[in-house]
């Protein structure tokens, strides 16, 4: 397009489906529009990320114990991210930010990973202190910030009100420039009242959590009936982009949780079109909850892959 010298020009974002932006490079941005004088020659590109053309991965690592602040080594890291990428995926999508989980996306770009959305907890004002900073300091090697996961109070959480996180998500954005959401499960969003009308509107982009076994389906081919429904069903209520941050099937200790069924949970929802993150990379012992909670892993807790991932590629 052409302008006039000295004129104002303002550039808004339009995506295509299956598009996140993920900011402006130069001018006067944030994260929808971007401001520009036009008073010299002036290059301003939009940066945007195609997640459908990512495979993703919610990631927490081996060697990791949040009870005990157990943090893995960067080895560790470098390990586990490399095992992911040898596998086929290339795009982690963590849960926070503090102790050397602040330096995975840097070693997941490093090991050749095409996309990161990093992760921050919220678990406490202390944790906080730690992790903006932290996420902020990561910017560069970083897509989009996924900011709490099912601790907002008013939806079933318990770790931080709306006007917490939504001040966190707007520092984020601020210091950054990159998208921000937050993410609870699906049945969140479709609740009347402040629950759904927050999760709808605060995201740059909308992070359900999907898990069908968690709703008392044990059959495969139901769990993937199940999660395209919802997943479409949340579509059809917002112009926003919707991408799972996990869906996944449990291996053991619940009827129907086996690797069997994990394999053909994800060998249907592949034939699906729709973006999600596998939960998880491995299975975690120090989770609580339901008993088959600490088997969501693609792999074992020691990295040992099972029958899906050791069969199929993501």
């Amino acid at each position: 397009a052409s302008f006039e010298n000295g004129e104002d020009v303002t550039l808004t974002a339009s995506l295509n489906a299956g598009s996140v932006f993920a900011g402006w490079d130069g001018g006067e941005c944030n994260i929808g529009t971007c401001g520009i004088s036009l008073d010299q020659n002036q290059s301003v590109t939009g940066m945007f990320d195609l997640f459908d053309t990512v495979r993703w991965i919610a990631y927490a690592p081996t060697d990791f114990n949040p009870n005990l602040a157990m943090f893995p080594t960067e080895v560790g890291i470098r390990e586990d991210l490399q095992r992911l990428w040898t596998v086929g995926f290339d795009g982690v999508i963590t849960f926070a930010s503090d102790g050397t989980l602040s330096q995975v996306p840097r070693i997941a770009r490093e090991v050749g990973f095409k996309g990161v959305v990093m992760g921050l907890f919220l678990f406490d004002a202390t944790q906080r202190g730690v992790e903006v900073p932290n996420a902020v300091s990561a910017a560069q090697y970083v897509d989009g910030y996924g900011v709490g996961n099912e601790g907002l109070v008013g939806c079933g959480g318990n770790f931080y009100t709306q006007d917490v996180l939504l001040a966190v998500m707007e520092e984020l954005r601020s210091a950054t420039g990159r998208p921000v959401t937050t993410a609870e499960q699906i049945e969140d969003y479709f609740l009347p009242g402040d629950c759904s009308d927050f999760l709808l509107a605060s995201g740059d982009w909308l992070f359900p959590i999907v898990h069908p076994f968690n709703n008392a389906i044990q059959d495969p081919s139901a769990g993937v009936t199940f999660t395209v429904n919802r997943l479409q069903a949340l579509v059809d209520t917002t112009g926003k982009y919707v991408c799972m941050k996990e869906t996944g099937w449990p291996t053991d200790s619940g009827p129907g949780a086996t690797e069997a069924n994990q394999e053909l949970y994800f060998e249907m929802l592949k034939t699906e079109t729709a973006c999600y993150g596998y939960f998880e990379y491995a299975d975690q012992a120090w989770k609580a909850g339901p008993a088959w909670e600490q088997y969501w892993g693609l792999f074992t807790s020691n990295g040992t892959p099972k029958l899906f991932i050791s069969r199929n590629s993501p």
